[in-house]
C-alpha cells in the first residue's frame, strides 16, 4: 500500500509504540544535555521528543540504504530553518549550535551519530527554541511543525518514502483497510449533502437508500451546521455502533429518518463489464479486498456467461498500486503454481519470497493483462508475474516501472511513516524498478487495432540496463486510457492461434489484425 499516488505496502505495519514509545520517554527525560547561555533554560521540552525518536529509529532499521539519526535530524532541522531566514543550525566540531543571526539560542553536545533518543531531543529542543525567538515558526501548528522537520530529513530518501500527518494518515488507514461506515459516497453541494453512491451489501443498501438521498441531519444534528467533511466523519464510528440518518428523497418533500449499525466498510475496488464473449474486470487499486472482489467478479462472470466466454481481460491501466498481499492473490487466482514476486533489501525481514497460494482451483481462461504508465507496483507485480510464466498478454504502453516495497510504520502522533525497503523481483528474475512492464503487444501511438503488433526482444531476465532501455523506447509509457487498448485485447483472445503466439513471446509473423475475427465488442 502497492499507492500518494505510488504507495506499496506489505500489509501491514510494523509498531513503534507502546513499550519502545515508553522506553523513549524514559530515555530522553534522562538524556545528559548541556545548555549553555540562555534565560530560563530548562531541560524539559514541549515539541514531542518520541516522534523524532521514533522517526529516526524507523528510518534507520527499514530503509533500503543505511542512514544515520545525526544526519536526518539535522537534515530535518534545517529545512525548517528556511521558514525563519533569521535563524541557522549547523554542527561546529562535537556541538550543535542554533542561532538567531549571530546570537547562539542553543549549545549542545551533539549525540553519537546512531542515538535516535538523543537526537529527538535535540531536534525538540530546537524547535522549542525556535518558537520563543520567531514569530514565523511559533505561527505554525505542532502538526506543522513536526511535518517540515520529517519532510526534511526525508529528503535523503528516495521519493517513495513519506510522511503523512495524522488527519492524512488516517484517511490512507480506511482506504487500504477500511472502516466503520454505512457504506455511502458524498457529494457537497453548499449546504447540501447529496448521497453519490451507495455501497452494495452495505448497511446504507439495506436501509433503502439510493443515490440522489440528500442527508438533512445525522443524529439529529442538522447537516446544514457542519460541512460536508463533517456530515462525513459523524457517519463513521465504531463497527456495530447504531446511527440515526435523516434524509430527503430526490423529489420528495418530507424527512425521513433510518436507523443502521456501522459495519465495517472497504470500498470496492473492482468492476466488470462483459459482452457475449469476454469480461472486462478494471482494478483501481489494491486494498484489503481486492482479491476477493475480483474472485466474486469471476464467479459472476462464470455464472451469467456460461460456456460463451471466451476470454477475460484484467485492465490494469492507471492502477497505482497497493498492498502486496493483495497483489499475490490476485496473481494467484490464474497461476498454478510458482513464483509471484520476490524482495530483497537491507535488513534480513525485508528478503522475502511470495509464492501463489489459494483455496480453489487457478481460472483457465485465456488472459488478456492491460497496463500503461499509471501502471505501478501493486499492479506490475502481478502483471510481471502473469507475463513471465506465460499466463497472459501483455497489452498497452509500458508501465510506470515502481518496482519497490515501502514499508508502512505506525507513529506516536498516528501519523504514519512509509519507508522505501526492499525491491521487487518477479519470477524472471530481472529488477522490476525502473524496468517495469514492458507489452509484448504495443498499442503506444497507434490509431487503431490493424496498426498494433508486437514486440519481439530476448527474455526480460537476459536484458541489461541498457537492454531494458531499448525495450521500453519501442513502447513508451502512456498515461491515456484508449479504447484501442480493449479492441486488441479482444481481437486476441477470439483467435487462439495469435494469442497462442503472443502468448509465447515469440510471434512468429507480425500482428495481422485483418487475420483476426472482427471485434466482438
Amino acid at each position: 500500500m502497492l499507492g500518494g499516488r505510488d504507495l506499496l505496502c506489505r500489509g501491514f505495519a510494523v509498531a513503534v509504540g507502546s513499550a519502545w514509545t515508553l522506553a523513549v520517554l524514559a530515555s530522553s527525560s534522562a538524556a545528559p544535555v548541556e545548555i549553555r547561555n540562555l534565560p530560563n533554560a530548562q531541560a524539559a521540552v514541549q515539541a514531542d521528543p518520541t516522534l523524532f525518536a521514533a522517526t529516526y529509529h524507523a528510518i534507520r532499521s527499514h530503509y533500503i540504504d543505511p542512514l544515520t539519526s545525526d544526519s536526518l535530524a539535522m537534515a530535518g532541522l534545517q529545512s525548517t530553518m528556511t521558514l525563519d531566514p533569521t535563524l541557522s543550525i549547523g554542527r561546529e566540531g562535537d556541538r550543535v549550535v542554533f542561532r538567531q543571526w549571530h546570537n547562539v539560542l542553543l549549545d549542545v553536545p551533539a549525540p553519537a551519530a546512531d542515538d535516535n533518543q538523543g537526537w529527538g531531543w535535540v531536534t525538540a529542543s530546537v524547535l522549542d527554541r525556535a518558537k520563543q525567538y520567531s514569530p514565523d515558526i511559533a505561527a505554525k501548528s505542532e502538526d506543522a511543525l513536526d511535518e517540515t522537520v520529517i519532510d526534511g530529513g526525508l529528503k535523503l530518501l528516495d521519493r517513495f518514502s513519506r510522511y503523512a500527518a495524522p488527519q492524512i494518515a488516517t484517511e490512507h488507514r480506511d482506504n487500504r483497510d477500511g472502516y466503520g461506515g454505512i457504506g455511502v459516497t458524498l457529494d457537497g453541494e453548499g449546504a447540501s449533502v447529496r448521497i453519490a453512491m451507495v455501497l452494495p451489501d452495505s448497511p446504507a443498501a439495506a436501509a433503502g437508500l439510493a443515490g440522489g438521498d440528500h442527508i438533512t441531519a445525522v443524529d439529529g444534528i442538522s447537516a446544514a451546521e457542519m460541512p460536508a467533511e463533517g456530515v462525513a466523519e459523524r457517519l463513521r464510528g465504531p463497527v456495530g455502533s447504531e446511527l440515526h440518518l435523516t434524509v430527503l428523497r430526490d423529489g420528495g418533500t418530507n424527512p425521513v429518518t433510518v436507523t443502521m449499525r456501522r459495519s465495517h466498510i472497504v470500498m470496492k475496488t473492482v468492476t466488470m463489464t462483459h459482452d457475449d464473449h469476454v469480461a472486462v474486470f478494471r482494478v483501481a487499486s489494491f486494498n484489503a479486498r481486492t482479491a476477493d472482489n475480483l474472485e466474486e467478479q469471476l464467479a459472476e462472470a462464470h455464472r451469467e456467461m456460461g460456456s460463451a466466454l471466451r476470454g477475460l481481460i484484467l485492465d490494469l491501466r492507471g492502477n497505482p498500486g497497493g498492498l502486496v498481499d493483495q497483489s499475490v492473490l490476485v496473481a494467484s487466482l490464474f497461476l498454478e503454481t510458482g513464483r509471484v514476486v520476490s524482495t530483497k533489501g537491507r535488513v534480513p525481514e525485508s528478503n522475502q519470497v511470495f509464492d501463489v497460494t489459494r483455496d480453489r482451483p487457478a481460472e483457465t481462461l485465456p488472459l488478456v493483462v492491460l497496463v500503461n504508465g499509471g501502471s505501478a507496483s501493486a499492479s506490475e507485480i502481478v502483471a510481471s508475474a502473469l507475463q513471465d510464466d506465460h499466463r497472459a498478454v501483455i497489452v498497452g504502453t509500458s508501465s510506470y516501472g515502481k518496482g519497490t516495497v515501502q514499508d508502512v510504520i505506525h507513529l506516536p502522533n498516528q501519523g504514519e511513516l512509509t519507508v522505501t525497503w526492499a525491491k521487487l523481483i518477479p519470477p524472471g528474475g530481472y529488477i522490476l524498478h525502473h524496468h517495469g512492464v514492458v507489452p509484448v503487444v504495443c498499442t503506444a501511438n497507434i490509431a487503431s487495432a490493424n496498426d498494433a503488433e508486437p514486440i519481439p526482444g530476448l527474455p526480460r531476465s537476459a536484458l541489461d540496463d541498457h537492454g531494458w532501455d531499448a525495450l521500453r523506447a519501442q513502447c513508451p509509457a502512456s498515461r491515456i486510457d484508449r479504447n484501442v487498448d480493449v479492441e486488441v485485447a479482444e481481437r486476441l483472445l477470439t483467435d487462439p492461434t495469435q494469442y497462442a503466439q503472443a502468448l509465447a513471446d515469440e510471434p512468429a509473423r507480425p500482428f495481422q489484425a485483418a487475420s483476426i475475427s472482427t471485434t466482438v465488442r
